[in-house]
């Protein structure tokens, strides 16, 4: 907990500015890290527990998890990269909002797949990579949302004392 004393004894040099943007590296590791771990897990625990038989087919079945897991991820890296430069540092892309986006991204698929009419096996690649896309929109949309001081217009004075000086000022 930060105290009245250490608050007063900090320089305006020691403080980091709250600006927009965030690192490839964030991206990728919020990508790569957390949400393609996420969604590996549950369509391996919804094959187990829908007890789906991949015996003798042990190979297309780790390639074909492989494939719509990267696909995914590729469409939600995608999402991240582009918003990536709007994010504010504390959305914290490599932390548990992309680890639980990846553990629902399985079921997104489901959803987005038996919802549209007339899918074929060409536009699934598409259909992967937008909804990763959505995922994290919409996880990372309240992260867009300018600060308070950002919202205000230019005739609100950022330094309180010089607005209290003003306003007594005025009043005699």
């Amino acid at each position: 907990m930060v105290t009245d004393r250490q608050l007063e004894s900090t320089a305006e040099s020691d403080l980091v500015p709250y600006q927009r943007g965030v690192s490839l590296g964030q991206v990728a590791k919020g990508a790569l890290a957390r949400f393609l771990p996420g969604t590996l897990i549950t369509m391996i625990g919804a094959a187990t527990f829908l007890d789906i038989s991949i015996a003798g087919n042990v190979f297309a079945a780790v390639g074909g998890f492989i494939g719509i897991a990267g696909t995914l991820t590729a469409g939600f890296g995608l999402g991240l990269f582009g918003l990536r430069r709007w994010l504010y540092p504390d959305a914290k892309l490599d932390g548990r909002r992309s680890f639980v986006a990846g553990l629902i991204s399985p079921l997104t698929l489901f959803i987005a797949a038996t919802g549209g009419r007339g899918w074929t096996i060409a536009l699934l690649p598409l259909l992967l990579v937008v909804v990763g896309v959505i995922l994290a929109l919409g996880m990372y949309f309240a992260w867009l949302t300018p600060t308070p001081e950002d919202m205000r217009g230019d005739e609100f004075e950022r330094d309180p004392a010089k607005q209290i000086t003003e306003v007594a000022g005025h009043a005699s």
